[in-house]
């Protein structure tokens, strides 16, 4: 049996029984023209990547707690920094902002990062992430904001559609991660992740200096990889392996010539994604390595 409930112009549908399916998302307005990713200049050195177009209403569902996700593919390496979101009506339900690694396009990764917040008043919100998360170009994450309360409808922002698909998900005990064009979802909610640019894996962080580089071989690397550099005068060199965290797991150090290499043992690591920083003379340069088990 679903009942129809409108709070401050915020559509829903009540959760039918398990058995008959998660039907029960829905939400009022009118068609837009956004199908594509965007990215939104915000200041000199931010961009907003996001699939929303302007906020015109909210969505919610009769249930929860509930996750609000948005699975964001960069075109290339960022650090993010922040999880911006539109909250549509009081009282204020939000108790945590979220960011998964990749998983599939059904089901996020690993949960990284998680941190407590509420948000101020209606309108667009922005939670500053204490942890910056860095992430790599073609490399799916997800960004959500949870509300673990019913007071009565925890609505987020939504645009006027139409929906871009495997983009937005909702996730409620008991049905799981579920696409909102799945549940009679058409419009995109308004999350979107903060990035600063300039920053992030394959991205040279002082670039400029001739004589100077590195690459590392294999890409993809089970227990060995081995990092060839030139530098244009023999001298301290240090390699650090940084997990998604930003956590240094390995280090080495060596004196190195114009032209040299450097071996790597990976054994010790956990499959995953890494930056491989090299460090030498004032210059700096990361690569992305996946070590898989």
């Amino acid at each position: 049996m679903k009942c129809l409930i409108t709070v401050a112009g915020c559509l829903a549908l009540c959760l039918p029984a398990l058995a008959a399916g998660p039907e029960w998302l829905a939400l009022y307005g009118s068609a837009a023209e956004f199908q594509q990713g965007r990215e939104r200049g915000i200041s000199d050195n931010e961009l907003e990547l996001h699939y929303d177009g302007e906020c015109a209403g909210g969505m919610t569902v009769n249930q929860y707690p509930l996750t609000w996700a948005v699975r964001v593919t960069p075109s290339q390496a960022y650090t993010l920094v922040a999880v911006r979101y539109y909250q549509w009506d009081e009282p204020f339900p939000v108790t945590e902002v979220r960011v998964y690694d990749a998983g599939s396009t059904s089901v996020p990764g690993a949960l990284v990062r998680s941190q407590s917040f509420t948000p101020s008043d209606t309108g667009w919100n922005r939670a500053d992430l204490d942890s910056v998360f860095p992430v790599i170009a073609n490399r799916d994450f997800w960004v959500s904001v949870h509300m673990d309360r019913y007071p009565p409808t925890p609505c987020i922002g939504r645009d006027a559609g139409p929906i871009v698909t495997s983009r937005n998900y909702v996730y409620v005990p008991g049905y799981g991660w579920n696409k909102l064009e799945s549940i009679s979802g058409w419009a995109n909610m308004c999350c979107r992740a903060v990035v600063e640019t300039g920053t992030g894996v394959e991205e040279v962080i002082v670039p400029g200096k001739p004589g100077r580089g590195f690459t590392l071989e294999p890409t993809l690397a089970r227990d060995r990889a081995t990092l060839r550099y030139s530098l244009p005068k023999a001298g301290p060199v240090s390699v650090t392996i940084l997990d998604v965290a930003g956590r240094t797991v390995l280090r080495q150090s060596s004196i190195g010539n114009l032209g040299s290499s450097m071996a790597l043992d990976l054994r010790g690591l956990s499959a995953g994604v890494y930056l491989v920083r090299l460090d030498a003379d004032g210059y700096s340069q990361g690569q992305k390595l996946v070590v898989e088990r």
